[in-house]
């Protein structure tokens, strides 16, 4: 798995992986999504359009991003999943917990309008943990 960020502005990291995420690559993606939130970033979109395949370690680096980020009053969004990845969302129910936009653009741009209250997507859904 490769992986590339990008910071277009202070509060926000653009993460692009691309390839498998397992549990080979799956904790790696960890460490780096932490690392991002511990630097002071409490806003990542991940872009998930070039993922070809994510497990369970994929999807537990993506909740431990999320855990990560909220102490920073931030949120994680995910960006174009392809089937295989947005299969494994829905059976999760991660679909719920993670907003999903199509472009990092339209992530971007609901950056701008993110609450500036405490409450999490899923909250707002009626799923707290």
């Amino acid at each position: 798995m490769k992986v590339t960020v990008r910071r277009p502005q202070s509060r926000v990291s653009i993460v692009v992986p691309e390839g498998r995420i397992d549990a080979v690559s799956g904790p790696k993606l960890r460490v780096l999504l932490r690392n991002q939130a511990k630097q002071g970033t409490p806003f990542l979109i991940i872009d998930l359009r070039r993922v070809t395949f994510m497990d369970s370690s994929g999807l537990s680096a993506l909740v431990s991003a999320l855990k990560a980020v909220r102490p920073l009053k931030g949120a994680v969004y995910l960006v174009g999943p392809t089937p295989q990845v947005r299969m494994a969302l829905r059976m999760t129910m991660m679909d719920q917990i993670f907003p999903i936009y199509e472009t990092v653009e339209d992530a971007l741009a609901a950056l701008s309008t993110y609450p500036t209250s405490t409450t999490t997507a899923a909250e707002e859904r009626g799923m707290s943990s």
